[in-house]
């Protein structure tokens, strides 16, 4: 049987399918072409590289603890010896905690809590801006937060503007 092109571009020798014309004429020939070696029944294997094991995950795993045991080392290394810094860094975290307790009471409050954008935030006070129900942003407003049902907005019928400022001033 000779060598043949068929469907697709590719060549065929005794049946079997190969990508040039030169791998076809070798195994039509019991011959081994470049890059195919014969096998017992003389059908061309490619001749692959061994496979190396996967070094990815390993080496992901190495980047991983190397960057967790530094983070680690400069977290103890920093607050050991430095009790100012220590506390310091304390009171930013209850700062924090505090506003994201604000936040939430006066996202209860808004028409779309998702949409709101919060600044000049300091304790239970701060500026927050957030869409209305018509989809539009109402610009940023003052709050006042105490507690969960106690949320008190800049313009509303609640205070005058002077006892709001008075409120701002005392509290804030």
């Amino acid at each position: 049987m000779a060598v043949e092109q068929g469907k697709y571009g590719l060549w065929y020798s005794k049946g079997v399918g190969f990508a040039t014309k030169e791998q076809a004429q070798a195994h039509e020939d019991g011959v081994s072409a470049p890059g195919f070696r014969a096998t017992p029944a003389t059908q061309p294997t490619p001749m692959l590289a061994p496979k190396s094991p996967a070094l990815w995950p390993g080496i992901i795993v190495a980047a991983i603890i190397a960057v967790s045991l530094t983070v680690l080392v400069t977290k103890c290394t920093r607050n050991s010896g430095n009790p100012e810094r220590k506390a310091a860094n304390e009171a930013a975290m209850q700062e924090i905690k505090i506003q994201r307790v604000a936040r939430g009471f006066v996202s209860r409050h808004l028409k779309d809590p998702a949409s709101a954008e919060f600044r000049n935030q300091s304790g239970m006070c701060g500026e927050v801006n957030a869409k209305n129900g018509f989809g539009g942003y109402t610009g940023f407003r003052r709050f006042m937060a105490a507690n969960e049902d106690l949320v008190v907005f800049e313009g509303e019928k609640r205070l005058t503007p002077a006892e709001f400022d008075e409120a701002w001033r005392r509290a804030c």
